[in-house]
């Protein structure tokens, strides 16, 4: 005799499909923040964890001008380098002493486009005086005075709504893509960790050893790797200088909880875009790479605020 009690498999299949959708909406919706730009940008901030060994730490670019003079399209140290390998000029070495001060540089950009739909993301640039490059037949290669790096958010913003979509982390001359809630993506809150790369300070989303190149040296390949560990943990929500763009290009900033800023960074955010961070290369060049790499370009030449059709 059948059972008409029994549940019909297809009223079953009918009622997980609409749970699954609610729930799917439910957690989209917990993970969306209101507010303004500058407010989602603090509440999204990433803890960035530095090396357990490193030695050459982030500062203020207010901290880095102090040691540097502009010479034509380029900052140069005041210092002169003794080598292509020196890295115990003043101010290399950063802030350390004083990282919960540092800021992270929040750039909101609310132009991107992708399949065709509109979203904002906001790309958080770190910066370091100094980046150590990596040893290949007893030579340092790719060291560079001053280093730009950053992690991006995605979001899908209806007013003053927030939702992260996926996360990008700054990888050399690459990135790494992941969509948020992934289970590689560690958080703090609602504040993604990121680890940067001892010396290098490319940013990884786990602690490891990441190997990110090889490279033809003589009579050898050689892998160029990054390591990352949970050494001092830098909250960058502690202050973020938000950064916009007005529909002329000019780039502006607000300080932290929208304080004044003292980064005067309404000078150097409009630099034009192949200005460089730093002295220009030196040494022996091979397999790409120079012992004293040209100093970087800054954000404004990085696809993450220069193409709206990029996520980086």
């Amino acid at each position: 005799m059948k059972n008409t009690n029994a549940p019909n498999v297809r009223q079953w299949i009918t009622y997980c499909i609409a749970f699954m959708g609610l729930l799917f909406v439910s957690l989209t919706h917990a993970q969306s923040t209101q507010g303004t730009p500058a407010e989602v940008a603090k509440a999204y901030a990433p803890r960035i964890f530095m090396h357990p060994q490193e030695e050459w730490f982030p500062s203020s670019v207010s901290f880095f001008l102090q040691h540097v003079t502009k010479q034509g399209n380029r900052y140069v140290t005041n210092d002169p380098l003794e080598s292509p390998s020196s890295w115990d000029w003043k101010g290399a070495f950063g802030q350390k002493s004083n990282l919960r001060s540092v800021p992270v540089y929040a750039f909101v950009m609310d132009n991107k486009r992708e399949g065709g739909q509109a979203f904002t993301d906001i790309a958080y640039f770190t910066f370091y005086p100094y980046n150590r490059g990596k040893e290949v037949i007893k030579t340092m290669w790719g060291n560079h005075v001053g280093d730009w790096e950053h992690v991006t958010i995605r979001f899908r913003q209806e007013g003053n709504t927030y939702t992260p979509i996926k996360v990008s982390f700054s990888l050399h001359d690459t990135n790494k893509v992941l969509n948020w809630g992934d289970d590689a993506i560690q958080m703090q809150g609602n504040h993604l960790v990121a680890y940067e790369a001892h010396g290098s300070h490319g940013m990884y989303p786990t602690a490891g050893h990441h190997i990110y190149k090889t490279v033809n040296a003589v009579i050898k390949k050689i892998e160029l790797a990054d390591d990352t560990g949970a050494g001092a943990a830098w909250d960058t929500w502690n202050n973020v200088v938000t950064v916009t763009q007005d529909g002329s290009g000019t780039f502006s900033c607000v300080g932290h909880n929208g304080t004044p800023n003292a980064e005067n960074c309404a000078t150097w955010l409009n630099y034009d875009p192949q200005f460089r961070w730093g002295n220009a290369k030196s040494g022996k060049c091979g397999f790409g790479e120079c012992q004293l790499n040209s100093g970087p370009t800054g954000p404004r030449d990085k696809p993450a605020v220069s193409n709206p059709n990029k996520f980086d």
